[in-house]
């Protein structure tokens, strides 16, 4: 099975004995633990090719086969046959590197917990990175440092769609969402609670019900009539926040004093990895997206108890697609928290 990927010019192949490619000996998988159950996995190459693949990067360890980032890990691999070759723009030796993404989901969830691998680097920690999302520009410097054990960390400014060569790099590859809430919860928060002078953080501030709005964002699965749903929360004790128009640590401490979360699906509901107090979240979406798991996996690392509900679909020409608006009928909302607790 092939397909034709838009952002370079090569064919992708599903499937491919990815041993075949380590056979080159020029790279291997390795892993790095946090505690139980929470990897980091990267791949390790000793010296090849950095091709880019818009803002992200992918390896090159035998002069002509691409892997595509976050699918080195999978049964179900891609790879890349390369249609020309590419000369290499400088040399990244010794480093992590890391390409930037549009948002704040995969930021937190395959971005931010990559960064652990620096703890493992030898000196010079060096870190080569296209510009990151700037919700976290602020707090970068002291994520760097706290991910490096105290070391100076070195960046490497590398360019979107270019080429390098690369020697001793590595890689990160498939991230998994609980990685990214233990790190919300156990290296982030605590930072943020810090600087804001917080110690006990519900009795000094208090709990909060939520309902987090999507506005602005996007032109696509947005909620029609948002507002009627917006009010029928918000006659219910529900606090509507737009996380886009707070600050990062606003965020993550609005979302853990949160004892009950409602929301819209749409990367704010990222925050869900800070929620510490939760006791239920609900996520109201479109039934088109029905089938991922970008939230219920963030939610799989806390006890709180996660619930997704989803709306009707308008439809275009009498189809429907990922980006199609929906609605929420007040029936709804009435059937979903006729159980009570909310």
């Amino acid at each position: 099975m092939t397909r034709k990927n838009k952002r370079y010019p090569a064919p992708v192949i599903q499937n491919v004995p990815i041993k075949e490619i380590y056979a080159t000996g020029n790279a291997h998988p390795i892993k790095a633990t946090l505690g139980p159950g929470l990897t980091i996995s990267a791949l390790h190459v000793q010296s090849g090719m950095a091709i880019s693949l818009g803002s992200t990067y992918a390896p090159v360890v035998d002069g002509k086969t691409a892997l595509e980032p976050f699918m080195i890990m999978r049964p179900s691999q891609y790879i890349g046959v390369l249609e020309r070759s590419y000369e290499p723009e400088a040399e990244i030796s010794d480093a992590v590197i890391l390409g930037s993404v549009k948002n704040y989901y995969h930021f937190v969830v395959a971005q931010l917990p990559a960064l652990a691998l620096l703890a493992g680097r030898p000196d010079p920690v060096r870190l080569a990175t296209t510009p990151m999302l700037g919700t976290f520009d602020a707090w970068m410097p002291k994520l760097l440092t706290a991910f490096s054990r105290a070391r100076p960390v070195e960046l490497m400014p590398i360019k979107h769609h270019a080429a390098y060569s690369v020697r001793n790099v590595l890689f990160p590859t498939a991230q998994l969402p609980n990685v990214a809430a233990h790190i919300c919860k156990h290296l982030l928060l605590p930072m943020f609670l810090h600087a804001a002078g917080v110690g006990d953080l519900m009795r000094e501030l208090g709990p909060l019900k939520l309902f987090v709005v999507r506005r602005g964002a996007t032109d696509a699965r947005n909620l029609i009539n948002h507002a009627e749903v917006q009010d029928w929360y918000v006659r219910r004790g529900y606090q509507p926040i737009n996380p886009g128009e707070m600050t990062l640590d606003q965020q993550a401490i609005t979302f853990a004093r949160a004892t009950h979360i409602v929301g819209l699906e749409g990367g704010a509901m990222t925050n869900i990895a800070f929620a510490v107090n939760a006791q239920k979240v609900l996520m109201w979406a479109s039934p088109m997206v029905a089938d991922e798991k970008f939230f219920p996996d963030i939610a799989q690392y806390y006890d709180y108890e996660f619930l997704q509900s989803f709306g009707i679909v308008e439809t275009r020409g009498g189809a429907a697609y990922r980006d199609s608006n929906y609605t929420i009928s007040l029936d709804s909302l009435h059937a979903q928290h006729a159980t009570g607790g909310w």
